[in-house]
């Protein structure tokens, strides 16, 4: 009984160390991915005539392949008012995107568009237009970090990104941003001044 006790225990601080060790390093990873937001909210307030061009070239500068491993892209969604929503359409139209459509459609007061994404691959240029308050879970996230003016995680979700017949767990993490930076105080004055979203999409295994 002694020798089990004393190997449990052992075994115990082995688990405890490896445990603890592991998240430490989810925190570190997820801090530099924060970090990352925030540096991206920075670079879109403080950019005249902000466009594809110049979120192509920032997330260029930054080697997401190299130094931000499991994330999926970095994105750019608008909020569009019913009588923005033609002259946004025509606006991405004019950088490129010909197909561009907000989707799916919905009678909502604002839609949330994603209108940047970068790498613009094959996969990442599926979502391009699509409206993320249309779906539950990733609408919970978004409202809270409106709401909060804080960086905010999603539960579970199957990014649309994903190949048929392989899908897998992802989630995504939002910032908010906001008309003259986040000097907002109340929650009906962020609501009031929110301008977009910056966010980041991964898959759950390779983060």
């Amino acid at each position: 009984y002694l020798f089990y006790r004393t190997t449990f225990s052992k075994d115990y601080i082995r688990f405890n160390n490896a445990t603890e060790q592991i998240q430490t390093n989810l925190q570190n990873e997820l801090g530099s991915y924060i970090s990352l937001l925030k540096s991206g909210r920075a670079f879109i307030e403080s950019t005249n005539s902000f466009n594809r061009l110049k979120f192509k070239k920032y997330v260029d500068s930054l080697d997401l392949e190299k130094n931000y491993v499991g994330l999926v892209g970095i994105g750019f969604s608008k909020a569009v008012a019913p009588n923005e929503r033609e002259k946004l359409i025509a606006q991405i139209k004019e950088e490129g995107i010909s197909d561009f459509q907000i989707y799916p459609a919905d009678d909502q007061e604002f839609d949330y568009p994603i209108i940047y994404i970068e790498p613009l691959n094959e996969q990442n240029r599926k979502v391009i237009g699509y409206d993320m308050f249309s779906e539950p879970v990733r609408r919970r996230a978004l409202e809270q970090s409106r709401d909060f003016s804080t960086e905010t995680a999603t539960g579970k979700v199957v990014l649309i990104q994903e190949y048929e017949g392989t899908k897998q767990a992802g989630f995504l993490i939002y910032l908010a941003f906001y008309k003259e930076g986040n000097t907002r105080v109340t929650v009906e004055e962020r609501r009031a001044s929110l301008l977009g979203f910056i966010y980041c999409p991964f898959r759950a295994s390779e983060f």
